[in-house]
């Protein structure tokens, strides 16, 4: 007797007491069926929410901890940052330095080669002399060698002056392209 209106026609249909007693028994049977059932729902909707509630607490924790260690990722890439800075305005600095010092060597070196030209010139201005008055002989193999040397030194020379003004070139853009990342 699952149906209410077939247990509605049944008590009316009874005939005797006992039958009444009968279909009392089977709806106290049904109704006893349908809490343990309902306890049964309850039981199942109950440990269903236990579980959402546990899961949802996992993923809160599994939450927080990402952005905990997210946090601390972000920390540490700021100061790698801040470190790389302090490395690049070093390294530029150093660079200056290195460019300053090559700047007072080059003059340096002018200063040299200017002066050992002028050495040269004497020597071939005395050289020169000593030839007019001597065309022949030692003084003449002197004046070629003198003259040799002072071709060689204005050669070593023009190479030295173009080797550093290559390098000068390149420090310069490396030092632009850095201060144009800025």
């Amino acid at each position: 007797m699952g149906d209410f209106a077939e247990i509605t026609a049944a008590v009316y249909e009874a005939n005797s007491l006992e039958e009444l007693h009968g279909i009392r028994r089977d709806i106290l049977r049904c109704v006893r069926d349908l809490a343990d059932l309902s306890k049964e729902n309850v039981q199942k909707v109950r440990l269903m929410e236990e579980q959402k509630s546990v899961s949802d607490l996992q993923l809160v924790d599994q939450l927080n901890q990402t952005r905990e260690e997210t946090k601390l990722w972000k920390e540490g890439c700021d100061d790698r940052l801040v470190t790389l800075n302090d490395d690049r305005e070093d390294l530029i600095k150093l660079l200056t330095l290195l460019n300053e010092e090559r700047q007072v060597e080059m003059e340096n070196l002018n200063a040299s080669s200017k002066k050992i030209q002028t050495g040269l010139a004497t020597i071939v201005n005395t050289a020169k002399n000593l030839q007019k008055s001597a065309d022949k002989g030692p003084v003449k193999k002197l004046l070629e060698y003198v003259t040799e040397v002072h071709n060689c030194l204005q050669i070593c020379e023009t190479q030295q002056v173009e080797e550093s003004t290559s390098m000068y070139s390149s420090g310069s853009s490396l030092r632009f392209s850095q201060s144009s990342k800025e």
